[in-house]
């Protein structure tokens, strides 16, 4: 997604996972993220180029105690080596996320357009 944040146009590109983060959730996410920054900006079609590209991990979950450090380590790695905006979002941030930024109606009507359920709400 395109946002213009502070007068820079901003890439954000999220890598979603369900549940729990174990060592083989980790694995194959890193390595997701790790393409999203490899892939050249060529291949899409966005109607203005990024000034900056970010990527976030976001689970419904939380990470596995023993792999958090790792994803922590990772992460300070990609920002201090290689300049890279990236974010770890467990479902605790993500509902802060939702509810900071008042983004409930958009929380609702992206779940109804995937065919998912609210219950009313």
């Amino acid at each position: 997604m395109l946002f213009l944040i502070d007068g820079v146009i901003v890439l954000r590109q999220y890598q979603a996972k369900s549940g729990d983060i174990d060592n083989k959730k980790w694995r194959e996410s890193k390595d997701e993220m790790e393409k999203m920054f490899q892939v050249p900006l060529t291949s899409f079609q966005l109607p203005v180029a990024p000034q900056r590209i970010e990527g976030i991990l976001i689970t419904n979950g939380h990470a596995n105690p023993y792999i958090e450090p790792v994803i922590a380590g990772w992460l300070q790695e990609q920002r201090e080596t290689h300049k890279r905006a990236v974010e770890f979002m467990h479902v605790d941030e993500l509902v802060d996320w939702i509810t900071k930024g008042r983004l409930v109606n958009e929380l609702r009507a992206a779940l109804q357009e995937h065919g998912i359920d609210t219950g009313g709400a």
